[in-house]
């Protein structure tokens, strides 16, 4: 066997955290799984692969066509999946494909969740990779679904970013039919409309100037019509600031029952948001808030961290009435919201907002200074790790220092002590790391004094 091959990692395929950083991110994603969990919503994983057609179908008019990632089958295996395959760019699409898959065995609505990869052609950069965890949950009705389960995807977000205690954020609200009924009003063709929003998500990267150029160049709007698609991007605040200045702005705009249709969905999501327990600091009605998925059709949504922008979206999502036409015939509306979990944890920690700690998940360590009596020191380890404190147990044949260095090093928040004269007289040592304190504990009461001091230190 070769053993000079090069160990190299693929670039911008996929973060490999350190382990004090997985930890960290283990963490977030026990935070996230547990906020689904108390809306009721039940756990879901689906296949990597889908059809590339549906993948596509899904995405018509979308900036992600080129992301999407083919699979190349061997010959012998093409025939059997029933056309190409390729790898999911995001959870909805499979979750609607196995909701209609499922539909009369399901009860609805039918809450779900999933924590699992997905994968995109992505440009190389600092915290965006090819494949990546991302973290979903969605609301998926039989007919129809109610306008308040918007505002629980609010209420859900907000949640989660109160728990990671990350610091200050703001979940963005809009609407993609008082978007697109307001682009119609101003004069963009209604078959232009997905590409029109597509330019507008991309606002944060393009500037007023560029975004002028497109409009121009492409939707053929003049100067003064350009202005007013501006000057409606610009409009966000509370929900009575926000309708206010839509009709001081625009009033002389014909009407367009999307938009107005759009309008009141606004207000009731926002409500419904307040109504449950969202602080007004916390959301804000913000109409530059597109969303490049062509599948969305009413509420979308997106938040940052107020004190870190340039982070961009670190949750977004919306609601989709017709995703599942691409199945069948029934009518299954949905919304949800989506945390990239790889993509957050590497910003926060490349911005300085989050610290890492130990690389270990273990509070313990228990050395092991006699190696005749190694039976003793495993089976204090072992009974430790019955009464639920995580523990190692070091194996190895090393002296005392070199222990105490691989423990500082991992991290661990107490040591086990003990030499031939106190494993005589059954007396640990017990070393607070963090404090340096040392307490001499009897061998009888090291579960509950280890226990006790874990859980409170």
């Amino acid at each position: 066997m070769n053993k000079n091959v090069p160990a190299k990692t693929l670039k911008s395929v996929f973060k490999e955290f350190q382990i004090h950083e997985q930890i960290v991110a283990d963490r977030f994603g026990d935070i996230i799984r547990q906020s689904f969990e108390a809306t009721g919503a039940a756990p879901l994983r689906t296949s990597a692969l889908e059809l590339r057609e549906t993948l596509f179908a899904s995405s018509a008019g979308a900036t992600v066509d080129h992301q999407i990632y083919t699979v190349n089958e061997p010959p012998e295996f093409q025939n059997s999946s029933g056309g190409a395959l390729a790898l999911c760019y995001d959870l909805t699409v499979p979750m609607v494909r196995w909701i209609s898959q499922n539909a009369n065995h399901l009860r609805f609505p039918f809450r779900r969740y999933q924590i699992q990869p997905v994968w995109r052609c992505e440009e190389i950069r600092s915290s965006r990779f090819s494949e990546f965890i991302q973290c979903d949950i969605d609301v998926v009705g039989d007919g129809r679904l109610d306008l308040i389960t918007d505002a629980e995807m609010v209420s859900i977000a907000n949640d989660i970013f109160s728990k990671l205690g990350i610091g200050a954020y703001e979940i963005r609200l809009s609407n993609r039919k008082l978007l697109e009924g307001f682009l119609m009003r101003v004069g963009v063709h209604h078959q232009r409309i997905i590409e029109a929003v597509v330019a507008i998500d991309d606002l944060a990267g393009l500037g007023h100037r560029r975004l002028r150029s497109e409009f121009e160049t492409k939707f053929d709007l003049n100067a003064s019509q350009i202005e007013r698609v501006i000057r409606f991007l610009s409009v966000r605040g509370a929900l009575e600031h926000v309708v206010h200045e839509l009709s001081e702005l625009f009033e002389d705009l014909p009407e367009h029952e999307r938009y107005a249709q759009g309008l009141e969905e606004i207000k009731t999501v926002a409500a419904g948001a307040i109504l449950m327990g969202v602080p007004v600091g916390n959301f804000v009605v913000d109409l530059s808030v597109a969303r490049c998925f062509a599948y969305y059709t009413g509420t979308v949504i997106e938040t940052v961290l107020t004190d870190h922008p340039g982070l961009g979206s670190i949750c977004s999502g919306g609601r989709y009435d017709d995703l599942a036409g691409l199945f069948t015939d029934r009518k299954l509306p949905g919304v949800g919201i989506s945390i990239g979990l790889t993509s957050l944890v590497c910003r926060l920690l490349q911005a300085g907002v989050l610290k890492t700690g130990p690389s270990t998940k273990a509070s313990v360590l228990v050395t092991s200074q006699c190696r005749d009596a190694l039976d003793r020191y495993i089976a204090v380890g072992t009974r430790l790790r019955a009464s639920g404190v995580g523990t190692e147990i070091y194996l190895e044949h090393h002296g005392i220092s070199e222990q105490l260095r691989y423990a500082k090093v991992k991290g661990f928040r107490f040591l086990l002590i003990a030499d031939d004269e106190q494993l005589d007289t059954k007396i640990w040592e017990v070393k607070n790391l963090s404090t340096g304190q040392i307490a001499m504990v009897n061998d009888a009461d090291v579960e509950r004094f280890v226990g006790a001091h874990a859980d409170t230190d």
